[in-house]
């Protein structure tokens, strides 16, 4: 596990205990209180005063309650129609709702009682109670002096005697940050700081579970990099401080004395919960892949949604800006963005979707019957503050988790299954080949291994890797563990005793951490192929020789016809010397003689005399190489540089000759010392062989010429290597060109067809 993840393990520990000792200090405290009462002690009272109350939306004409004002503001409101009145889901900026109720009698033996107004969203509240002909105005802000000082509690509370508010009538106007409702109780201080408790103990237990839930979800999701737990484990965390705002702990307990400050955190961060609801969608489905134009789209939403919020927080501390609508806009967006895409894919069949749609099934049954009781006249505060506990919100992030962690284990499950059918089929095919695969343990142990040659080498599991191939030299096969290697050649006994010639292969293997863990191989017995790579090279060499030997007889062709003929000539005017005449006729013999032995050489290694089967371009250039380097003087050095060009396919004796007679050119050239330098390319598509050298060069009249036979440039040349090399390129379908010039030496490039027609 990385130090990342021990440490957030370590932090979910402590908050669980933290949450377990709280838990239990607060039903200590629960019991002090007598949350739930004994018969020993008068019962608490809790009188919910709000269906009783008149209402009016005051946009600032209010002022200054007393008895001349207050006739004319009781004629103003609306009559209570037995239902509890309330205005709007919105937030009315600089209006307040105003509420008039009676205090109805209270039971003797009480003396505290409190007026309670349910709503951690009021800015600013005013009451005036108006009792015995006096009228008693207090007020409450969020931003008070006493909430500074931790002194006041999360909603508006007022306190009072019981003989202070009896049957007395109140006015109680404030403004919240959404809609206004007459969540107004009258009860005992007692039951006042009891619900206290039992409401810091659900949202305390409601929270908690969240940010557990989150490190559990971050910790697992950033172990196995899944990027879906990652953004549910977000999700979660800004659900928990969303409802900590929203609860009024931000002003109350963690930032009593800042609640500009607390604003900020609770405005500012509930669109980023919006952030990571998107991207968890967007991760989810696999839209990356499925669907990147739109992964793309959403990614910029989601990016976006946070700067509403700091936006609106702006405007909250003084800097308004003008563009800006209000703080439930973003979670709207984002609520939208992310649904529609689920309900778009659900309804083309993704069960991935469908599932992700399941999950927010209590968050959709409960707003609705929200909205359903905002909007109904005669609804009861009591059943609307039951589906405002946020009690969905922790059912639907604990099915995100259900479903996430379901989906990837059955990812998993998939993985593993498809895992091994694959290494079954691995080892059917290694099974049923004649090679020797096998994996091998850092310390040289065998741990798996299949395949005939595996078989026959003795490389088993649990053997030693290095007594199966003990022709494999030590160093290499000490370096298998660091690097990749292809086709290495070395010699081994059969159990025969027979030597067989080998080919391994083989990668490394690291292991999660990035340590070598040993390494995978494949033994092939190449001894067949050694043989006719032996077989032929020996041919090749023959081949050369004879072309070289061809071209020596070429030169002593040509000397022997003057000889022959002038020897005749001088024999048939002396013919009085008879011993003269026998000494001529006897070179005139011999001349006709070597003639023969000549027409032999020429004969049995004329170009004629090659045959074979096409093989790739590149293929053939290099056994030539192969054959014509073996002939070259030690003075003479070659270079080469051969790109995969497989087409046009050509004859090997064919592309020997050519190397062979540009090569004896170019040894004449240079005096047998110098360089040389062969390469394949591709120009164009075409594929172009150029042969050079560093000789002494063509001057323009030889090389105009050169490619005609008997047409040479340097001293004892036959005139025929390019003759014979322009022939076979013309077989080819290829031309040929020459650059040189006296003092820098000479340029052949052979330029191939795109495509050949093979001979028949």
């Amino acid at each position: 596990m990385s130090g990342f993840a021990r440490v957030w393990m370590r932090a979910s520990y402590g908050l669980a205990a933290f949450l377990v000792l709280s838990i239990a200090v607060l039903a200590y405290q629960a019991s002090l209180l007598d949350v739930f009462p004994s018969g020993n002690r008068l019962p608490d009272k809790s009188y919910f005063v709000g269906k009783t109350a008149d209402h009016l939306l005051d946009r600032g004409q209010i002022g200054t309650i007393d008895a001349e004002t207050l006739p004319g503001i009781l004629a103003r409101m609306t009559p209570n129609d037995g239902a509890a009145p309330g205005v709007g889901l919105r937030y009315y900026e600089g209006a307040r709702l105003w509420l008039s109720f009676e205090i109805p009698p209270l039971p003797a033996g009480q003396d505290r009682w409190v007026v309670r107004l349910e709503n951690s969203r009021v800015r600013e509240a005013r009451l005036a109670v108006v009792n015995r002909g006096a009228i008693v105005e207090r007020g409450w802000r969020y931003d008070s002096a006493e909430r500074r000082a931790g002194l006041s509690t999360r909603v508006p509370i007022f306190e009072f005697t019981r003989s202070d508010i009896e049957g007395a009538r109140v006015l109680l106007g404030f403004n919240s940050l959404g809609a206004m409702r007459a969540a107004v109780y009258v009860e005992t201080a007692r039951a006042s700081a009891a619900h206290e408790l039992r409401q810091a103990l659900k949202y305390g237990l409601l929270i908690g579970f969240l940010m557990a839930l989150a490190v559990y979800l971050l910790v697992i999701g950033a172990r196995i990099g899944e990027r879906s737990l990652v953004f549910a484990a977000g999700l979660s965390f800004f659900a928990g401080i969303f409802i900590s705002g929203v609860g009024g702990y931000f002003h109350t307990v963690a930032f009593a004395g800042s609640p500009h400050l607390a604003d900020a955190l609770l405005y500012s961060t509930q669109p980023v919960m919006m952030t990571f609801w998107v991207l968890l969608v967007v991760a989810y489905l696999d839209l990356p892949r499925r669907a990147p134009v739109t992964a793309g789209l959403l990614a910029l939403v989601a990016l976006v949604l946070p700067l509403q919020g700091i936006l609106t927080v702006a405007t909250h501390l003084g800097y308004p800006i003008p563009f800006l609508t209000d703080n439930g806009t973003p979670v709207l967006i984002g609520i939208v963005a992310g649904l529609s895409l689920l309900v778009w894919f659900s309804i083309r069949g993704d069960r991935r979707a469908m599932q992700l749609l399941a999950c927010f099934t209590p968050i959709v049954i409960s707003t609705s019957i929200r909205l359903f009781l905002y909007l109904l006249p005669t609804s009861q505060p009591e059943w609307v503050f039951l589906f405002e506990g946020f009690a969905d919100v922790v059912a639907t992030m604990t099915l995100l988790a259900i479903v996430v962690v379901l989906d990837i284990q059955r990812r998993e499950a998939q993985l593993k299954s498809e895992a091994r059918r694959n290494e079954l089929r691995f080892r059917d095919y290694a099974e049923i080949t004649a090679d020797a695969v096998f994996e091998v343990a850092p310390d040289g142990t065998i741990r798996a291994a299949a395949g005939t040659l595996s078989r026959e080498l003795r490389l088993q599991p649990g053997h030693d890797f290095a007594l199966g191939l003990p022709g494999l030299a030590p160093p290499v096969a000490t370096g298998l563990n660091d690097q990749p290697r292809r086709a290495i050649e070395f010699t081994a006994k059969h159990e025969t005793g027979e030597e067989r010639w080998l080919s391994l292969s083989s990668v490394p293997i690291v292991d999660e951490a990035g340590k070598p863990d040993g390494f995978r191989a494949v033994v092939s017995d190449i001894s067949a192929n050694v043989a006719e790579r032996e077989n032929e090279a020996r041919r090749n060499m023959l081949a050369a020789l004879g072309h070289l030997a061809g071209g020596i007889a070429h030169e002593v062709n040509n000397l022997l016809h003057p000889i022959i003929n002038l020897s005749r000539r001088v024999a048939d005017r002396h013919v009085g010397d008879q011993d003269g005449k026998r000494l001529l006729d006897l070179v005139v013999t011999s001349g006709i003689r070597a003639g023969e032995i000549v027409k032999s050489v020429l004969r049995a290694y004329s170009p004629e005399s090659f045959t074979g089967a096409d093989v790739p371009l590149d293929t053939a250039l290099r056994d030539a190489i192969d054959t014509v380097r073996a002939t070259l003087p030690a003075s003479c050095r070659l270079e080469v540089e051969i790109e995969p060009i497989t087409t046009p396919q050509v004859r090997v004796g064919e592309m020997i000759q050519v190397l062979s007679n540009l090569a004896s050119n170019s040894i004449r050239a240079m005096s047998g010392v110098g360089d040389m330098s062969v390469r394949l390319i591709s120009e164009h598509g075409r594929p172009v062989l150029i042969f050079t050298d560093s000789g002494t060069g063509m001057p323009d009249s030889i090389r105009h010429r050169a490619m005609e036979p008997f047409v040479t440039g340097s001293t004892g040349g036959t005139g025929l290597g390019l003759s014979i090399v322009r022939r076979i390129v013309s077989a080819w379908e290829g031309e040929i060109e020459i650059d040189s010039a006296p003092g820098r030496g000479t340029a052949i490039r052979i330029v191939f067809a795109e495509r050949r027609q093979q001979a028949a």
